[in-house]
This record gives C-alpha cells, structure tokens and sequence, in this order.
C-alpha cells in the first residue's frame, strides 16, 4: 500500500485480509457486470482501470463516500502495530507506544516554558534554556520507552527475538498537489472525529464539573468568571482534587493542580483550560495569545491556599510538564488499546505503569529542582 493512501486503506485493507477478497485502494469508480467488476483507481499521475473477481472491498475516497478517517496522537503507532505477526512483540510495541511525546502535551510545554523557564542562554547565545527543555520533553518520552521496553522484554514479555522485515514500495517524488490535499483531509478528519472516542469521558468529566450545583457565599462577586470558578471548586471534580491533594503534594502541586489533572484525563491540554477555570478567568482559551497571556499572569501571581508565597515556580513548573510527558492521560489512546487487544486489562495496565512513572519522574523532579534551588 503506497504511503499516501494509508489512511484511507486502512479500514477496507484490513477487511480484505480478513475475508480473502480482492482489494481496491483509491477506487473512484466501480462497475460490475456479469459476475465481474471493473473499478478505476486513482495512481500518481492518472487514473488506472482494474477488473477484478468479486466478492470484491475497496478503498473508497471522495467521489464515492465520504471518507471517515481518524488521526489521533500517538493512535497510529498503536493502531499500527496490528502488523507485527507476533503477538508478544505486538503487546509490548502497544504499551511503550504512549509514551512517545505527541502534540497533545504540546501547548502544555509551551506555556510553563514560555512562563517560567528563564529565557536565558544556554552554551551560545541563539540556544535558549526554553527550547533545551522543550526538546528534552520530548527525550524524556523516547528514553523512558526505551527502558520500560528493555525491562519488559526481559520480564513480562520475555521469549526468543524474532526477525523484523519490512517491504517499502518503489520510491518516487510525492506530487505536492496530492501531499497538500492528504495533509487537509487528514486536518479536516481530525477535527471532525477526533472527539468521537473520548465523548463519554468527556460527558462524565463534564458532570463531575458541574455537579452539584454550588451554594454561593454572599460574599462572592456576581462575576460570571468567578461564579463558574467557584462552582468548580464545590463540584464532584473540585471535591477529588482536595481528595488526591495528599498524593499530589510531593510534586510540589495543590488540589487545584490536582482538580486539573483529573479533568484531563480525556486530553491533556485540558489542564490548561480546567486552571483558567479554577483561577477564575472563566473559558479562555489557552492556545489565543490573550487567552495565554491572562492564564499566565494568574499563575505567576498563584499563591498556597492562606500564605502570600508563590505558588507556581520553575520546580513545580518542570515537575508538571515531567508528569504529562509520561502520563497516560488520554482516553481516547486508551479506547484504541482495548479495541486493538481485545482486552480491557491492557489499557487499565497502562494508565497504571504510566501513571506511576509520571508520579515518580514529578517527584524526583521537584525534589531535585527545590534542592538545588531554582
């Protein structure tokens, strides 16, 4: 299957493999007579016509259907593993896969980096300290996949190694038209489906923010942001955050950190918005500079709960963005492992290791961050 049509493929190719059926990719147009079938299918730089015996799948796009096609961070890998023939191979490719850094935890970096990491020269003058942690949030993940997949290989998933070969297609020079119109389809297709896997979660995190309804104090200003951040902090999700708060607290954060955390749980970067909330800025939206701009200034004036000192400082900073490069919080990842195992176990044992590695790498973090005095 060539690289540019993978995902559209996917689906159908895997139906065909499964039944024996003959298999079109790209068909854009199908006739059947007399027990045959003639599709014509898009190749680069034309249209090539095929007959083909039935029963017959095809890869449809647009033209025929509409395609239905889901790219989700860090989805693939896993999804792509059902390749490996092995299945012990395959399980321990679907368990290291999530920690590999995706644009999820992105705007989370971005923001702590740009508030609290001192933009100071590291080495040369054009090499800043924001961008070295930037990068070695990403090197965190691929270290750590590394030595959980070592240590599993040699415990869990312990066995003879098996041969790895990979057939790739002639290589060619992609046509810019058909690269550009593969990356806005599978921008459109993320957009549109993204959120289809994690809509229960969604619905429970939501209701747990939300419930119940908050009595307020005569005190409190009839102000909308304050009024919604004051209904978080008495909801079900408010009341978990000051339940785990003795957990949490060794990595330098709060039961406001650790309401946001919960919340996040279908995706990452809604701990960000979750703390607009909480630090009564109402729904900004942390990926507009004004959105980003006030939830910075609110965190670097975030002090404890009753004493004036300052609550959000380069440790807990560095320890929070430790904790969600290893985390396992996105629900939707998790789905797509049991779908893919066929198994409930494996996902719960996910989120567990993983979870437990983020807890261990914040701790040490901000441990070692306090220590020396940053």
């Amino acid at each position: 299957r060539e690289s540019i049509d993978y995902n559209g493929a996917m689906v159908p190719g895997m139906l065909a493999a499964l039944l024996e059926y003959s298999f079109v990719t790209n068909c854009t147009g199908l006739e059947i007579e007399n027990g045959q079938a003639t599709a014509q299918r898009e190749i680069d730089g034309g249209v090539e016509t095929i007959g083909c015996s039935l029963p017959l799948v095809i890869g449809a796009q647009k033209g025929l259907v509409e395609e239905k096609d889901l790219i989700i961070p860090n989805m693939r890998g896993i999804m792509a593993a059902r390749t490996i023939e092995n299945r012990r191979d395959r399980l321990l490719t679907i368990l290291v896969a999530p920690l590999m850094s995706c644009s999820a935890r992105l705007p989370v970096y971005l923001l702590l980096c740009g508030a609290f990491v001192p933009n100071v020269a590291v080495g040369v003058s054009w090499l800043r300290l924001p961008a070295v942690v930037l990068a070695a949030m990403y090197a965190i993940g691929v270290v750590v996949a590394a030595v959980v997949a070592f240590v599993l290989s040699r415990t869990v998933f312990r066995g003879p190694p098996q041969p790895f070969v990979m057939e790739l297609p002639g290589w060619r020079w992609p046509q810019p038209a058909v690269v550009l119109e593969r990356v806005r389809e599978a921008a459109v297709s993320f957009l549109k489906n993204a959120g289809t896997l994690i809509m229960a979660v969604s619905i429970v995190v939501w209701a747990l923010g939300t419930y119940p309804k908050p009595t307020l104090p005569a005190d409190v200003p009839a102000d909308a942001a304050v009024l919604e951040g004051e209904a978080l902090r008495q909801s079900f999700l408010g009341r978990a955050g000051r339940l785990i708060e003795p957990v949490v607290k060794p990595l330098g954060w709060d039961w406001r950190l650790g309401c946001a955390a919960v919340a996040s749980f279908p995706a990452r970067e809604v701990v960000l918005g979750t703390l607009g909330v909480i630090y009564n800025l109402g729904d900004v939206d942390p990926g507009e500079e004004e959105g980003a701009s006030l939830l910075i200034r609110q965190l670097r004036a975030a002090t404890w709960d009753g004493t004036d000192r300052k609550f959000f400082t380069l440790p807990v900073a560095l320890s929070i963005m430790v904790f969600f490069a290893l985390c396992a919080q996105c629900a939707s990842t998790l789905v797509v492992i049991g779908k893919e195992t066929g198994s409930w176990v494996w996902p719960v044992v996910t989120f567990s290791y993983m979870t437990g590695l983020a807890w261990l790498g914040a701790f040490l973090t901000y441990q070692a961050g306090t220590a020396l005095g940053w």
